[in-house]
């Protein structure tokens, strides 16, 4: 594989498996990865904690397969090297299908809240799931919407009253069209508001944000066109919502297609997360060949343009590899104010001409204008030689170094946990 690669090894599941083949890389000494699960596990979000007793590690949610094959809430906690010590398995609807955690965040002391939502038999397909769970993973706080509220992010808002609040933000169903919804509660199932918002056609909320101001940021997709009117020609378009505390419109916010995509393409965002210079996305659309190409954007507070371009990954562009098409999925603030974004390559085929699986990929660049000069030539990737491997969470350490929650298939029905360690051009360490 390109400049420097990594490959997680089947037949070593109980250890450690790297191979690093690079000329500047770390040796295989002073790197690792971690996994965790078993049979079927996707990764979903990840946050460092410190417990009362002093001990610091991870928090990383997941998704884990039981035996009927439905999927249930999983959090795995780790010490501060990522060595597992307690894992959790969450069914709040008692095996009625599938459940979709979406995120976890701090939540008070010794304490972190994590939403998503179950999918239900019958016309409410979704109901809304959040609960808290403290660094023993102990569970309280269990809520299940009786709605169809398909939760897909929440954030802590800030207060003055002493009571911690939070904002959800979700889908809802109104007049055969799916909306974003945004609901204030506490966990004392107080509602303070909710509100919908939306143009012709169906949106799907993505992610939610509190801004510098104390107002809400939302990104979603919509199928409204540039006007709001109806989008046939366009594909889903990023819709960047700008709200006030109370959930009003802030702003004429963004719903366009991406620049240096294809126009009919579908724009579809992943991660929305303050940087600084303002509120980045990255996420994947198509160009003009038919092939995924990332892209980030950055906005201020009302939802304004503010900087951004297309083909983040020199994948995309680089005359070694001929465009191979890369998706953008997270991204993470380096102590140098640049962006490590992590995506990945479908189909994966080296220079000669050696196919793998999809493999986990990370470039740094500025949030306003591409690579920053200096970087090295290539951006990393990783992954196994067979299945889809990709990375799902990064967070920045105060040590400068990124962990990153990521899915690691084996092939078959195997897919684990995996937890990496890089620095901050994106090369594995300790």
């Amino acid at each position: 594989m390109k400049y420097s690669t990594v490959i997680f090894n089947l037949l070593i599941l109980i250890g450690f498996a790297c191979d690093t083949r690079s000329d500047s890389g770390p040796v295989p000494s002073d790197i690792f990865v971690k996994y965790y699960g078993t049979g079927t596990c996707s990764a979903v979000d990840i946050i460092d904690y410190s417990d009362p007793n002093g001990q610091s590690g991870y928090l990383i949610l997941a998704t884990k397969a039981d035996v009927r094959i439905d999927n249930d809430f999983f959090i795995i906690k780790t010490d501060d090297i990522g060595n597992e010590l307690k894992t959790l398995t969450i069914d709040p609807n008692s095996g009625q299908l599938d459940d979709v955690p979406r995120r976890i965040i701090p939540f008070g002391d010794n304490q972190y809240l994590i939403a998503g939502y179950s999918i239900m038999s019958g016309v409410d397909q979704y109901r809304g799931v959040y609960f808290t769970i403290n660094t023993g993973l102990e569970v309280s706080n269990m809520h299940v919407d009786t709605v169809g509220f398909q939760i897909k992010d929440v954030v802590q808002t800030t207060e003055t009253d002493g009571v911690n609040k939070f904002v959800l933000v979700g889908n809802k169903t109104i007049s055969a069209d799916v909306q974003i919804h945004m609901s204030k509660r506490d966990l004392n199932d107080n509602i303070y508001w909710e509100k919908d918002h939306g143009f012709v056609g169906s949106e799907d909320a993505i992610a939610i944000i509190e801004t510098d101001d104390n107002n809400l940021m939302t990104i979603a997709t919509t199928e409204a066109a540039d006007d709001g009117g109806s989008n046939n020609s366009q594909g889903l378009n990023l819709y960047v919502l700008p709200t006030t505390d109370l959930g009003t419109p802030n702003g004429a916010g963004f719903h366009s297609p991406i620049s240096g995509t294809l126009t009919s393409a579908d724009d579809i965002p992943y991660a929305l997360k303050k940087t600084f210079n303002g509120y980045s996305v990255v996420g994947t659309s198509k160009n003009t060949a038919n092939q995924e190409v990332s892209f980030l954007m950055t906005f201020n507070s009302k939802g304004e343009k503010k900087g951004g371009f297309s083909h983040v990954f020199l994948y995309e562009t680089s005359q070694d590899t001929t465009g191979m098409p890369c998706e953008a999925f997270t991204f993470t603030t380096t102590v140098a104010n640049d962006l490590m974004v992590f995506g990945e390559i479908p189909n994966y085929k080296d220079k000669g001409g050696n196919s793998f699986g999809d493999q986990i990929m990370s470039v740094r660049v500025s949030p306003s204008d591409g690579l920053r000069p200096g970087l090295r030539k290539y951006s990393d990737d990783y992954g196994t030689s067979v299945g889809d491997d990709y990375a799902s969470a990064a967070i920045t350490l105060p040590d400068g170094n990124i962990a990153v929650a990521a899915t690691i298939d084996f092939g078959g029905t195997t897919t684990l946990v995996g937890l990496l360690h890089l620095n901050q051009n994106g090369q594995l360490v300790k």
